[in-house]
């Protein structure tokens, strides 16, 4: 009887093992997938403007706290990723459906992962902080990573918006000849306080695939054309950006009548030239921050050309403004 006590325990103790090794194999495997998925991301956007100085909590995988906004990256898919400008001002985006009820993998890179491995995708959020001696932005990236063809075409991301604020297409706020692909969070005056970069999708070769984003209500769907024929992985990408004091006083001309008619068509053409709003801000926001260190009347000395196509024809006007001078004092 002892033997056979012996030889049952013998085999339960094994077989624990065996599970034991199969469920961290398993899970071995899960997370160099994820990373594998996370690299993918990094060979397209590279780490240039990515945050690394992050924390966590319970309920957040990722807390990056930058110089302008906090960011936080939660460790369920069910919840929001959140962006906090300091001011009380705070947006929430929900993850789409296809990963939800899955938890947070955060990435060697910092990158952190929600995958759904029966809807073939996985997501990737990476807080974002594109800075230097000139200018901060700082955001979050939502990057989708599509396995195959049996994968889904549109992703959803709705937004928690305040009251009176609402998402609005460049085609539609700068007209359709000024289209940048962007898309602007604006508030009750019509003023852009957070930008979402144009869209863009890669296959694994490289080669960029048609994609554009569609607008219902507080919902952003990024559409992506792919098929059976194209090299997959699939990386694509929607990046939310937090906009500044000082850049959103800058927006806030394109949004009023401060200037004349034909004085904003110079500056929808230069926002055009740009590459979009933000890249048109960033430029301004330089040329400011390298001019006041020529002292005088620096404001007559800047060299517009030196900061981005286009700015010279509104520059100047721009700085003549007291609300630009004043909270843009670096």
């Amino acid at each position: 009887m002892k033997k056979f006590t012996k030889k049952i325990i013998s085999m339960v103790c094994a077989l624990a093992v065996f599970t034991c090794d199969c469920s961290i194999a398993n899970a071995n495997e899960v997370s160099r997938g994820l990373e594998d998925n996370a690299q993918s991301i990094i060979d397209v956007t590279g780490t240039e403007d990515a945050n690394l100085d992050y924390n966590s909590s319970s309920k957040y995988a990722v807390i990056a706290d930058g110089n302008e906004a906090l960011v936080k990256i939660p460790e369920s898919s069910n919840d929001e990723i959140i962006i906090d400008d300091g001011l009380g001002n705070t947006t929430g985006m929900q993850l789409p459906e296809e990963v939800k009820n899955s938890e947070a993998y955060v990435s060697d890179s910092g990158i952190v992962m929600y995958q759904n491995s029966d809807e073939n995708i996985t997501i990737g959020v990476q807080s974002l902080q594109e800075s230097n001696d000139s200018v901060n932005f700082e955001g979050y990236r939502t990057t989708i990573v599509i396995d195959d063809a049996n994968a889904q075409k549109d992703y959803s991301f709705e937004y928690n918006l305040d009251e009176g604020c609402k998402l609005i297409s460049a085609a539609e706020y700068l007209g359709d000849e000024y289209d940048t692909g962007e898309v602007y969070l604006v508030d009750n005056t019509n003023q852009i306080i957070s930008i979402i970069d144009a869209p863009w999708a890669k296959d694994a070769n490289g080669n960029e695939l048609n994609t554009y984003y569609v607008i219902e209500g507080n919902k952003i769907i990024q559409h992506i054309d792919f098929d059976e024929n194209t090299a997959f992985p699939v990386v694509a990408d929607p990046s939310f950006w937090q906009v500044t004091k000082c850049a959103g006083t800058v927006l806030w001309v394109i949004g009023t009548t401060i200037f004349t008619a034909a004085k904003i068509v110079k500056i929808k053409k230069a926002i055009k030239a740009a590459g979009g709003v933000r890249k048109a801000a960033k430029g301004i926001i330089a040329a400011i921050k390298a001019s006041k260190k020529l002292g005088g009347k620096w404001w007559t000395k800047i060299k517009w050309s030196d900061f981005g196509s286009g700015l010279a024809g509104f520059g100047t006007d721009l700085i003549g403004i007291s609300d630009i001078r004043s909270n843009c004092s670096f």
